[in-house]
């Protein structure tokens, strides 16, 4: 949403490059997270899929804040795309 957002110009550029530094620190932490967790080789295939999909959205909202306006609508397109995936995968689960 922040990258939507930013990108149709509802958000000021201090707005969001505050809330993606708030975004990106929280990502970047569930990320670590993931690396470290170990599980049974049933869930092992779903835990690397969405270690690589918290690694796309902590990159993309590092990015997001100082990104111009073409570059924040791509990243908020990615965003929403990672988002969907993350969620499809953990109802699977």
């Amino acid at each position: 949403m922040l990258g939507r957002d930013a990108a149709a110009g509802k958000t000021t550029r201090i707005f969001t490059r505050e809330h993606a530094d708030e975004l990106h620190e929280s990502a970047a932490k569930e990320e670590a997270s993931l690396r470290a967790a170990n599980a049974d080789a049933r869930v092992d295939r779903a835990l690397r899929r969405l270690t690589r999909l918290a690694t796309t959205t902590t990159t993309a909202l590092e990015q997001l804040g100082d990104a111009p306006e073409a570059e924040q609508r791509r990243l908020g397109a990615q965003l929403q795309r990672t988002a969907d995936r993350i969620e499809r995968l953990a109802g699977g689960l």
